[in-house]
């Protein structure tokens, strides 16, 4: 019986020293693995300092005009790197650096990075003190296949640019109520546009679409009501109608960082 004890032991630790990451290997991280006990920096992202790891996730809208860096994030569009739109949710986020003389352009979709990681505390050029970026060595189109389901039907959306396009329309519709163009510019907002949308996500015939094709139906009843205002000449009464439009923003964003949020 001991020397069984002792075999079987011995067989562990091997085990458990082939599941070590050699110096040299490209180490995988997940966003819950970043932070430690009251946001402090986790053992294991202390232990990999300096070495390459690789994340998947979503740029942030926020980003430099240069693309000499982005935020990498666990959730899909958003524009403070560091919190949900409309909520006190943080989102988890790790800066992403491109190497000098190249930049990073945006996209949308879920991507997969990969380069050295640097625990130090710095401040960037938006005022956000972080304690670890990643120097990117790669950048690419995450693989759909090892996604989940939502993560994976969310992203054929994403491929073809329809998310791009209606948050688009909902920016205008939001400029209008804003009053940040002047009447005299202000031009009917496309109505055969949002139904080309709500043709092609009805097209995928994908069950989880349905909550996005209520919120275009929406968003196209209300872009018609914005167009009656401004054929009447009456574009004053569109700022009664902001809370209707951020309404329809939080519902896109809850409705995409379900299908899309990475632990």
């Amino acid at each position: 019986m001991k020397k069984i004890l002792i075999i079987l032991t011995a067989i562990i630790l091997l085990l458990a020293a082939g599941c070590e990451e050699e110096p040299g290997d490209t180490a995988h991280l997940q966003f819950a693995e970043l932070w430690g006990e009251e946001f402090s920096v986790s053992q294991r992202v202390q232990e990999l300092d300096g070495q390459s790891v690789s994340m998947t996730g979503f740029m942030a809208m926020q980003s430099p005009l240069d693309g000499s860096f982005i935020y990498l994030t666990n959730a899909p569009m958003v524009s403070c790197p560091y919190c949900i739109p409309g909520t006190d949710t943080p989102v988890s986020a790790i800066p992403a650096m491109a190497q000098e003389g190249d930049s990073i352009d945006f996209t949308e979709e879920p991507v997969t990075i990969s380069g050295k990681l640097e625990v130090e505390e710095k401040t960037d050029e938006f005022g956000y003190t972080t304690p670890f970026r990643i120097h990117v060595n790669e950048l690419a189109v995450a693989d759909k296949d090892k996604m989940p389901q939502s993560l994976q039907e969310y992203a054929m959306l994403t491929a073809d640019g329809v998310g791009m396009e209606l948050l688009g329309i909902m920016n205008e519709m939001q400029a209008y109520t804003a009053e940040e163009i002047p009447e005299e510019e202000m031009e009917p907002l496309g109505i055969g546009e949002i139904e080309t949308l709500i043709n092609q996500v009805e097209g995928y015939g994908v069950d989880s679409f349905e909550p996005l094709l209520e919120i275009m139906e929406d968003a196209k009843e209300l872009a018609k009501e914005f167009n009656e205002l401004m054929d009447e000449g009456e574009e004053e009464k569109l700022s009664a109608y902001r809370e209707d439009v951020i309404a329809l923003w939080d519902e896109y964003f809850e409705w995409s960082n379900e299908m899309a949020r990475m632990d």
